[in-house]
Formats: C-alpha cells, sequence, structure tokens
C-alpha cells in the first residue's frame, strides 16, 4: 500500500547552502539488515537513495561502532560499509605470522574485516606504504572472499629474511565491479594522438623524469609514457624560473560578501628587507604578480584610482586575473577598522563621547579653544588639547598623527569612543589570534590601530581581569620574611618543635 505524503514545512538545505526540493513527510517501514522500522521520512530530492536521520539513530540505534562498522540495536548487529558494496575498499591483514625468504616470494594466508559484506570477487592490490617502508610487494590478483581460506603471493625484494608479525597490513581489496567501471572511466579520457612516439622525442628537461618513472615498468609501458610526455610537455616547468603557467584550467574564487579591510604590513627585520625586495622583483618578473591598481579615497572622501610603482615592495599585491577586470568596479574600501564597524556610526560614537567630541567638534571648527576654557574640564580632554597639532580628522572621524619609532612608519590612530573599549581589547587579547599576551604586548597590538587618553591603564586593567589569565599567572610575591616578637620578661613566650614519632634506642 502505497504511504499516504502529508504536507509539510521543513526546510532543507545542502553542505552548499543551497535549498532542497522538500515534497512532504510520510511514515514507511524501513528495512536495515534484517529488521524493519516504521518511522517518518522526508521525501526530497537528493542523489542519495537515502539518508538516516539523528531522530532514527536515537530511537532505534543503541550503539555506534566506528571500528567494526556496525550499527547495534535491540534486535540485530548491522554491517555497515561506505558508499554500497561495490564503492567499499577493505584493508587486507596477514591472519598469522610468517617468514619471507630473501629475493623470493611466498604464499600468505591473509583476511580483511569486511569479507562478509562482498558477496563477488575482489581484486586485491599491494599497500604504497608497504612496498616502500619494507620493499614487499603483494602480487595483484581476485580472489573469492566467501571462500574458507584466502591467501596470496607477497614477494619479497631484499636480500635478508623478513618475519611478518600477525595482523601486518598488506594491502587493499574493492570490488571486481567497481574497478572495472573506474578503468573504464579512466582509460577512456587518455587519448594519445601519436602512439609512435619514442623517447628520443622527449625535450631534455622530461628526460631525467621518464627515466625515472620508467624504472619499473616494461618496455611498452615505459614508450608509452614517453608518448604521454611528448604530448603534454607544456604542462611541466622547463626551468627553475618557469612557473609553467598553462590555460587549459580556469578557476573562480568567490569571496561572497566579504568587504576589503584594513591591515598593517608585515613586519621584518631590516637584513631581509632587501630580500624581500629582491624576491618581489622576481615574481614580477616572471609575471607572478602585478602592480596593484588599487582605489582610495581623497581627501573630498572620494574614491579614486592610484596606480602604485613597482619600485615600492610593500605595494605589490598578488591578485587573481580572471577576477580582476570583472570585480575592480565593484571593490568598495571601506575605512572600519573590525568587521561590522561604520563609518558612520563610529563618528557619532566619537561626537557623544564626552572627551572626544568635545575636542572634534573644536577641530572641525578650526578653533583650537583656550586654556582657560578647558581648565576646568577632565585631565582626559586636557590630554587630547595638549596634542592638538597631531589629531587629523579623516573621513569624518578624529585620528592621531603617531610614529612607531621601532618600524620607523607613521600611523593614524583611531580615536576610539569608550564604548568601544572592551571590543577592541577582547578582539586583540581574547581571540585566537590575540593569544592573551600580556599588557606591553597588547598595547603595542592596539596602538597599531587606536588611541586614547590613559590608554596604558585601560589596558593592564583589562588583562588583570583576563579570568584565563590569571589562572596561569603565577604570583611573583615572595612570602613574608620571619620576624621578631617582643615579650616582658623571659620565658613569657616559648617556642617548641614537635619531632616524632622516632624509633626507639638501647
Amino acid at each position: 500500500m502505497c504511504p499516504s505524503l502529508q504536507e509539510s514545512n521543513i526546510v532543507l538545505n545542502d553542505v552548499n547552502g543551497k535549498n532542497i526540493n522538500t515534497y512532504g513527510v510520510a511514515k514507511m517501514s524501513i528495512r536495515v539488515g534484517k529488521i524493519s522500522y516504521e518511522n517518518n521520512v522526508i521525501i526530497c530530492d537528493i542523489a542519495l537513495d537515502a539518508i538516516l536521520g539523528q531522530d532514527f539513530l536515537l530511537k532505534f540505534v543503541n550503539k555506534i561502532d566506528y571500528k567494526k562498522m556496525t550499527l547495534h540495536t535491540d534486535e540485530d548487529v548491522i554491517q555497515c560499509w561506505i558508499g554500497g558494496k561495490s564503492n567499499m575498499i577493505c584493508r587486507v591483514f596477514a591472519s598469522e605470522g610468517i617468514n619471507l625468504p630473501a629475493n623470493c616470494y611466498k604464499w600468505v594466508d591473509i583476511q580483511f574485516p569486511s569479507a562478509k559484506v562482498h558477496d563477488e570477487p575482489v581484486y586485491i592490490e599491494s599497500l604504497y606504504e608497504t612496498v616502500i617502508e619494507k620493499n614487499i610487494c603483494v602480487l595483484a590478483g581476485i580472489v573469492q572472499p566467501v571462500s574458507d581460506k584466502l591467501s596470496v603471493l607477497v614477494a619479497n625484494f631484499n636480500n635478508e629474511d623478513i618475519d611478518l608479525n600477525p595482523n601486518t597490513q598488506l594491502g587493499t581489496c574493492e570490488s571486481c565491479s567497481k574497478r572495472v567501471s573506474d578503468t573504464d572511466a579512466r582509460c577512456a579520457s587518455v587519448v594519445v594522438d601519436n602512439p609512435e612516439s619514442s623517447p628520443s622525442q622527449l625535450p631534455e628537461y622530461l628526460k631525467d623524469m621518464w627515466e625515472r618513472s620508467s624504472k619499473h615498468l616494461t618496455t611498452d609501458e615505459s614508450e608509452r609514457v614517453a608518448a604521454l610526455f611528448v604530448k603534454f610537455q607544456n604542462v611541466f616547468s622547463k626551468t627553475s624560473e618557469d612557473i609553467g603557467r598553462i590555460e587549459n584550467v580556469q578557476h573562480r574564487i568567490d569571496t561572497g560578501n566579504a568587504q576589503p579591510i584594513k591591515q598593517m604590513p608585515r613586519r621584518l627585520p631590516l637584513g631581509k628587507r632587501e630580500i624581500e625586495r629582491q624576491e618581489v622583483h622576481k615574481m614580477l618578473e616572471r609575471g607572478i604578480i602585478e602592480p596593484s591598481q588599487s582605489y582610495a579615497r581623497d581627501d573630498e572622501n572620494k574614491i579614486v584610482q592610484t596606480p602604485i610603482e613597482e619600485d615600492e615592495a610593500h605595494q605589490i599585491r598578488v591578485i587573481t586575473r580572471s577576477q580582476y577586470s570583472e570585480r575592480k568596479d565593484k571593490v568598495k574600501i571601506s575605512d572600519c577598522i573590525l568587521d561590522g564597524w561604520d563609518t558612520t556610526e563610529i563618528r557619532q560614537l566619537q561626537l557623544e563621547d564626552p572627551v572626544i567630541g568635545y575636542i572634534l567638534t573644536a577641530k572641525e571648527d578650526s578653533n583650537r579653544p583656550q586654556w582657560n576654557e578647558i581648565s576646568h574640564l577632565s585631565s582626559l580632554v586636557k590630554t587630547l588639547w595638549r596634542q592638538w597639532d597631531r589629531l587629523v580628522i579623516h573621513i569624518g572621524m578624529l585620528y592621531r598623527n603617531w610614529t612607531d619609532e621601532q618600524n620607523e612608519v607613521n600611523v593614524l590612530q583611531l580615536l576610539l569612543p569608550i564604548t568601544k573599549h572592551n571590543e577592541v581589547l577582547k578582539y586583540l587579547h581574547d581571540t585566537p589570534t590575540g593569544g592573551h599576551l600580556g599588557v606591553e604586548k597588547t598595547l603595542d597590538k592596539v596602538r597599531q590601530t587606536f588611541y586614547w587618553p590613559n590608554m596604558k591603564e585601560t589596558v593592564q586593567k583589562y588583562c588583570t581581569k583576563c579570568d584565563l589569565c590569571t589562572s596561569r599567572k603565577h604570583s611573583k610575591e615572595s612570602p613574608a620574611p620571619m620576624g621578631t616578637y617582643i615579650v616582658g620578661e623571659p620565658m613569657e613566650k616559648i617556642a617548641i618543635d614537635i619531632f616524632g614519632s622516632s624509633p626507639a634506642y638501647r
């Protein structure tokens, strides 16, 4: 009897976030192993036959053994496999210990855990790691898993005998039908236009690779490899300076709704800056990178194109040519410092700040207040007032011009409103990239972008109250020294060291 389909408002999405078309929910009998289970099933468009959801596993499955690949229910133990029987690749083990003579081959009894799953012949081949590490190889062949005793020929290429321990992995096995279909698919895509190509036609830069690749091949196989190398010779790099660029494959990098961010240049020691400049010019000559044609804002807050000279190494960027011509008109330069910040919001917070707002208003009027006008205000306002000449307005926000003496660069520090202090400190101290550094290092990170009066005290207070930092740092306080106790007369206070119990002596 066909189950009745009921409408449902369930929304399903695939791993890429795309919506999956659903038709409804029906109660069906699901046969897993030898037992049937009644459960609700969502009817939708998916490539797989079915997917067991968490509700089914919680309701009927008591245990999942990932090592043995089994589901344990109240009625049965269900053997599982990956992608169906034909897709399953099993590991092949030696069933018992055996000695392999040097430069000889010998029959070895084998076992593989999922032999009962396969009801058709399987193809067994050697494991690459075993060949490299032990220099032994399983002779490829076909076996019937349902046989009472399974064995394969194992060749020992060493000059000494090798002892194989029980459960040593020798190779892998997979369904013959799966392997045949895969082989047909692979061979159908390989077409050699010139089968008569000989190794003498190989370019000089490919001969060494061909000789190393043909070391264990027959003459016919070696010639086929040479034909492939000749056909696709333009894919390989000709010299160490050649990056081997081809136009046969194109790719697209979708960044979604991600916006550009501001980031300080990487710090480099003075001794490495010349090396960096040389490497950048090498990449320019090879065509790996090209000068940036970024967009920036002028003094009137208009977006203008600013070509960048090749001489400045730190102004060269790696670009994706397939995306550059399409996306350069859509690039938006954001003056936000952290993700989610907006310049209009930051300006409004600066105006509402009791300290920054007063100075920002005066700066916009280009009228520095007199001392008698600010003498009654807080010390924080006076701190900014004393730095009047270092304060600038950029895109409507107040910045401080600060010189980083260590890196010999000038930095525009955003005057951060008090409402954003904890958010910035949490981002620069608590996040995984922050690393819960100490006061001085956290302060250095803050100075690269932000400034506010009494910034050091704020950072020190925040780091001191960090629970994770406090739990991991030991107190530097030393125990109190022993002192002298003043008494009024002899024997007024008596100190006794209690010792015991000690063994009895005669």
